[in-house]
């Protein structure tokens, strides 16, 4: 993995300043991913070494308004998801696509995803692609089922907990899943 410029040598000092010079520049709390040198802040495992608190519990301490701020933007930005949720339809994507493709010459990046591009928060976009995505591979299995019998099949398991595994086991689990869809191919089928 390459990384940029010089490594950074942080104190707790110039971790404090650096923290501070952040919340002052941009008026709020960084979030987690901005915890990156190219912020101008350490990382989150820096932060922890060297402060001895994660930054979460910093900002609790030194921020106190300053987080319940951020506490109300992230329920304004819920309410604004939902609320567009229920605005944008597939079709309605669709249209607005194409308009930014006739006007941009491409597909937009995920942070063009706003209203002023005429375009759903990428949080929609992914929702509603993922329901069309959906709906093809449904459309494309009936048929499929129709011409060749049966091709999904679903086959319930007892749900086990990793610890009831022998070790060597429970890397290949992946969560409690109670059920497993395993995908059949008759003969002549997909």
């Amino acid at each position: 993995m390459c990384k940029k410029g010089l490594p950074a040598v942080w104190t707790k000092e110039k971790i404090e300043e650096a923290f501070a010079g952040f919340v002052e520049k941009n008026r709020r709390l960084p979030v987690a991913r901005e915890m990156k040198p190219q912020y101008g802040l350490p990382t989150r495992r820096t932060f922890e070494r060297y402060m001895d608190t994660t930054a979460q519990e910093y900002a609790e301490l030194r921020y106190p308004t300053l987080l319940s701020a951020r506490d109300e933007r992230h329920v304004q930005t819920v309410l604004a998801y939902r609320n567009e949720v229920r605005e944008w339809s597939i079709e309605r994507l669709m249209e607005a696509e194409k308009n930014f493709f006739a006007k941009c010459g491409r597909l937009p990046e995920p942070y063009e995803y706003t209203a002023e591009n005429g375009l759903p928060m990428y949080s929609v976009f992914c929702r509603l692609a993922k329901e069309a995505f959906e709906e093809i591979i449904r459309a494309q299995f009936l048929e499929t089922q129709e011409l060749s019998g049966p091709v999904l099949t679903m086959y319930s398991f007892p749900t086990r907990r990793s610890s009831d595994l022998p070790v060597r086991d429970r890397s290949s689990i992946r969560g409690n899943t109670p059920a497993a869809f395993l995908f059949s191919a008759k003969k002549g089928g997909i």
